[in-house]
């Protein structure tokens, strides 16, 4: 199947299930941008069953791997929410679940369905007109929705709260939540301000979120490790958390962790190596606690794979050859300077990644072909 002519790819990452199937966004340019979904497998591309309205695009892409269906979120170009969508198994009807007029919901969504009573959940960071910031859990019931809870919530409406800023929460489909946070008054967002990530729990029975673990950097802790936090922490079924941050010594490094290991590093910048700078794109972590993220050498970028018992592997790096619909090619580009990969790696539970890469034909026709997915199997 081919796409329109001037047909391109949204700047978020898709998404890659455990059926090594690939879900993304893509764009169409004709006088009016044109948005849609499509979902790839090794059999064949379907176009999935919505098109946005004009000057709008699906965001925050989420799937329910156990129902089969779709949640993502529609916006405009002008930043404000039209409404969180839910799109059934068969790819074939979208229906908006939640219109909230008071609510931007901010382009973050999770997806919960275990532990709620037969009820899908979705966790939702929504913005409100005053900036106010909350994370809530949004129960989908009888083709209804209501907000149950709301987890966090950030000072402008809550005097009591010690959070000025939430960023964006990763949610497991088992019921955790980490997210990185903010400490201070509404309006103290400046980076010098004290930053923790946090892990919750969900109570099944009570629907209530219980914080089981804090990590803070040294503005929240005199003698933490950490100096700051990247903004996109993960996390997986079995509770165990992945993020970035700048440690003490002005390294940046990739750390994990559990309620059975603690606190564990993967690995830290080391200069002269090949990988002398980790990039500023989120790792990616699967439910068997395998991990794959961006990093930079002499040579150029690369793509990593840490084992859940911590041993790291380069799947691909620049210059390696690669197969195209247009014959043989290689990660480009000419420059090692410049950048070869694109948006964060994915993981499934299968061990696959997804690698969005920039790709150069060889031969009499070489030259640069654009962007290109690629799944590989670390051995």
């Amino acid at each position: 199947m081919n796409l329109p002519p001037l047909t391109y790819f949204g700047l978020e990452s898709p998404l890659f299930t455990n059926k090594d199937e690939v879900i993304l966004r893509y764009s169409v340019w004709g006088g009016e941008e044109q948005d849609g979904l499509l979902k790839y497998d090794s059999k064949n591309k379907t176009l999935i069953s919505h098109k946005s309205s004009p000057n709008s695009f699906p965001s925050s892409i989420r799937l329910d791997e156990t129902s089969g269906q779709i949640f993502f979120e529609s916006v405009n170009y002008g930043y404000f929410s039209e409404g969180i969508y839910q799109i059934d198994k068969n790819l074939q009807n979208s229906a908006r679940v939640i219109n909230d007029k008071s609510v931007q919901f901010s382009s973050d969504l999770g997806v919960l369905n275990e532990g709620l009573h037969k009820a899908n959940g979705l966790v939702s960071r929504a913005k409100q007109d005053n900036g106010a910031l909350s994370i809530r859990l949004i129960l989908l019931e009888s083709g209804s929705a209501f907000v149950e809870k709301t987890l966090l919530a950030t000072a402008h409406n809550n005097p009591q709260s010690p959070y000025s800023y939430i960023f964006p929460p990763s949610t497991s489909a088992s019921g955790y939540i980490g997210v990185k946070v903010r400490l201070g008054k509404t309006g103290e967002i400046a980076d010098s301000q004290p930053d923790q990530i946090l892990v919750f729990k969900l109570d099944p029975t009570t629907h209530n979120f219980n914080l089981i673990k804090s990590i803070g950097d040294i503005d929240a802790i005199r003698d933490s490790t950490f100096r700051s936090f990247d903004n996109s922490p993960l996390i997986n079924d079995s509770g165990t958390l992945v993020f970035a941050a700048q440690l003490k010594n002005g390294n940046r490094a990739i750390y994990k962790w559990s309620e059975k290991k603690g606190l564990q590093r993967i690995v830290e910048e080391a200069k002269g190596t090949d990988l002398e700078e980790i990039r500023y794109f989120a790792p990616s972590l699967n439910s068997k606690d395998e991990i794959v993220f961006r990093a930079k050498g002499p040579d150029g970028e690369s793509i990593w794979h840490a084992s859940a018992q911590l041993k790291l592997t380069r799947l691909l790096k620049r210059g390696d050859r690669v197969k195209s619909d247009m014959g043989w090619a290689h990660i480009g580009p000419s420059a090692r300077d410049e950048m070869s990969f694109f948006l964060s790696p994915q993981i499934n539970d299968q061990g696959n990644v997804l690698i969005g890469a920039l790709v150069d034909l060889e031969g009499p026709n070489a030259r640069s072909i654009g962007l290109g997915f690629y799944v590989i199997r670390p051995e």
